[in-house]
């Protein structure tokens, strides 16, 4: 992966985790998180600049069969749980769409495997960590203008 998409992919994941760490306490008592439908999206976050955009996190568990719709210039952050980032690999039915990025240990962090969202399309993804196999589908729409 190359250092410009990686530093990237990590200042978006920690600008979102600290987000998520002040949203957290809006969330209604009694709401599941895993109240979800089957499609999963996110916005883009507004900045001065238009290619860093929040990226898409999914559960590996609950991505079987999914529709992730995103835009391009974002990233899809899969979250392995239990798995070692490191084992997973994926196919990409039609390159250019999406590419692959390959979680594990970079620096002090681990990564997690993932997404650089690249043009408009659709492709099916399978992915692999050697014992589950996982298939859903990307739908990449054009980013947002500011």
């Amino acid at each position: 992966m190359s250092f410009p998409i990686r530093i990237a992919a990590t200042v978006a994941v920690i600008s979102l985790g600290t987000l998520a760490g002040l949203t957290g306490c809006s969330v209604p008592s009694g709401t599941s998180t895993a109240d979800a439908s089957s499609t999963a999206s996110a916005s883009p976050v507004m900045t001065d600049s238009p290619q860093v955009q929040e990226p898409v996190i999914v559960e590996s568990s609950a991505l079987e069969g999914q529709n992730i719709e995103t835009t391009v210039g974002q990233f899809i952050d899969v979250v392995v749980g239990d798995s070692d980032p490191a084992l997973w690999t994926a196919t990409v039915a039609t390159p250019g769409v999406v590419e692959f990025l390959p979680g594990g240990p970079d620096g002090a962090s681990i990564m997690n495997p993932g997404f650089a969202v690249l043009m408009e399309g659709t492709t099916a993804v399978t992915m692999t960590d050697g014992t589950t196999t996982i298939n859903f589908t990307v739908t990449v729409t054009a980013a947002p203008t500011k």
